[in-house]
C-alpha cells in the first residue's frame, strides 16, 4: 500500500526491495532451523533447479529468485542452528 501511495519515492523502493530480500532470507533459515537433519546441499539444489528455466513474468513484485539466489545460497551454506545455550 505505500509503495502505491508513493510510488515516485526511491527510498519506498528501495525499502520495498530490502524487504522482499530479507523475507526469502527468513523464510529459508526457517526451513532450515524447522528441519532436524541438515538439509543445505538439498535446499540449494531445489533453489537453483527452481530458478533455471523460469520465465520472467514483468510486474510480479516478490517473485521467487528476483536477483537473490546466489546470495540466498551463500545464507544457507553459512546458516547454523543457535545453540541452547543461545535459545535459552
Amino acid at each position: 500500500m505505500a509503495l502505491l501511495i508513493h510510488w515516485f519515492n526511491p527510498l519506498v523502493w528501495a525499502a520495498f526491495v530490502i524487504c522482499g530480500r530479507d523475507m526469502e532470507m527468513s523464510c529459508d533459515e526457517i526451513v532450515m532451523k524447522k528441519m532436524k537433519k541438515d538439509i543445505r546441499a538439498e535446499y540449494c539444489t531445489s533453489l537453483l533447479r527452481l530458478s533455471v528455466g523460469r520465465s520472467w513474468i514483468v510486474g510480479a513484485p516478490l517473485a521467487f529468485g528476483e536477483n537473490s539466489i546466489k546470495s540466498r545460497i551463500k545464507n544457507v551454506m553459512c546458516y547454523r542452528k543457535p545453540a541452547f545455550w543461545i535459545l535459552v
